[in-house]
């Protein structure tokens, strides 16, 4: 479903429902344990969301990248990440 819904939103090139689906993988993949998974999927989100030029959402992503960083033990890149959503 995520993949035909991302699919929609790119041939219409809505940009805030392609940012939303990446974010959504990207919490999904960090549940199921696909660290670089997830990783790949924020960033993509945090992509979409600069372009768009949302800054709460901007910062909710550094966030979420924080905390993967932190579940996988890299501290230095969860200080970063954190640094950033401030």
């Amino acid at each position: 479903i995520f993949q035909q819904a991302s699919e929609l939103a790119e041939t219409i090139n809505d940009l805030l429902t392609q940012a939303i689906i990446a974010r959504s993988l990207g919490h999904l993949e960090r549940r199921l344990g696909n660290y670089r998974q997830s990783r790949v999927m924020h960033e993509k989100s945090l992509q979409f969301f600069q372009k768009i030029g949302d800054t709460y959402e901007i910062l909710k992503t550094f966030k979420a990248l924080g905390n993967l960083e932190y579940k996988i033990k890299n501290y230095n890149n969860a200080i970063l990440r954190f640094k950033e959503s401030l």
